[in-house]
């Protein structure tokens, strides 16, 4: 049976592994938990490791909200996912649209986060200049692969990150 959680009017899928301090691993856009492959066999020895597919990816529900909410609930999904674990604080540790999850949380419920860790990914909005308007229009662009399946992109990021992680 898949560790499914139903929350917020979808499911959840996650994996727990390992004692300790907890670690919350959080993809890229369009990808799964299994890009973590590499980190979960490496800090399931010294920690909790939580390994999630947020709404809308992988083996986790439809996203089916409106896209100017998306982050906020995937944010309130991965709140309420570790109050449901008995996880009172967490790292909290994003790769590129996953930094943004990580980001954007830690804002939002300060309380339940101990440190974040955030890869290849921008964290300063500068949309009011030139170069800002270009990332907006390419976000938004970008945005349209929420609805797209996360196979789309699996292979390049498992290769991307497999190289980049591969030393640890």
């Amino acid at each position: 049976m898949l560790p499914l959680w139903k929350v917020n009017g979808t499911s959840l899928y996650y994996e727990v592994c390992g004692q300790g301090t907890s670690l919350v691993f959080i993809h890229s856009l369009g990808l799964t938990h299994e890009m973590f492959e590499i980190q979960k066999n490496y800090f399931k020895q010294s920690y909790q490791t939580v390994f999630l597919d947020l709404r809308g990816n992988g083996q986790s529900g439809n996203l089916k909200v409106p896209v100017g909410r998306v982050i906020e609930t995937q944010c309130e999904d991965l709140s309420l996912l570790l109050g449901y674990l008995g996880i009172k604080k967490a790292v909290i540790v994003g790769v590129s649209y996953g930094g943004i999850i990580a980001q954007k949380f830690s804002n939002l419920y300060p309380n339940q986060v101990s440190a974040i860790v955030i890869s290849d990914c921008l964290s300063i909005n500068v949309r009011t200049t030139m170069l800002g308007k270009f990332v907006s229009m390419i976000d938004l662009i970008s945005s349209l692969s929420y609805y797209l399946p996360g196979e789309f992109f699996l292979r390049s990021m498992k290769i991307t990150y497999y190289e980049r992680f591969a030393v640890i």
